[in-house]
């Protein structure tokens, strides 16, 4: 992704609204999440596998994935393993019908910077989200510059969030 423009930056200088990456192999959710985000003031991008979404993410900046974990070709996770290992800036929220605590703790391992559960039914808190997605991938880049305990906290807070929304 070296033709982002702001090299050096933690995120691509874009004009316009962020442009977030909907990934989910049922086209219906797929149209539906796409819907919330346009709502929330931010622009929608499709791929229908993690597949799909490596050739978007090669061709276009993208500033948060919402990635759905069970999917044909390439899964969420295998997305988020691909990711991991590339150099990129890009947040990625996994997101499940299917989710449990482990799926969340997995996924955040993997590089996730937090998990949504299934079904996403308001644009206030889809956007709440990706904004905190986008914080949250700022404060991991600072990271480098900071002790390990520092780190973890960051990683005890993602956590207990996801904690706190399970219950």
């Amino acid at each position: 992704f070296d033709n982002w423009p702001g090299q050096g930056t933690m995120h691509p200088v874009m004009s316009g609204p962020q442009r977030i990456l909907v990934v989910d192999d049922e086209a219906n959710l797929r149209d539906q999440v796409s819907r919330l985000v346009r709502r929330a003031g931010m622009e929608p991008v499709t791929a229908a596998d993690g597949q799909e979404a490596l050739e978007v993410l090669e061709q276009q900046a993208i500033d948060v994935v919402l990635c759905d974990v069970r999917m044909p070709r390439l899964d969420g996770m295998a997305l988020l393993e691909k990711l991991g290992g590339a150099d990129t800036d890009v947040a990625v929220i996994i997101t499940s019908a299917y989710g449990d605590i482990e799926l969340a703790r997995r996924a955040l391992s993997l590089g996730a910077v937090d998990y949504l559960p299934k079904p996403i039914k308001k644009h206030e808190e889809l956007a709440l989200r990706l904004n905190l997605a986008q914080q949250r991938l700022h404060e991991i880049g600072q990271v480098l510059d900071l002790p390990v305990a520092t780190v973890a906290e960051l990683f005890e807070r993602t956590l207990a969030a996801i904690q706190e929304h399970f219950g």
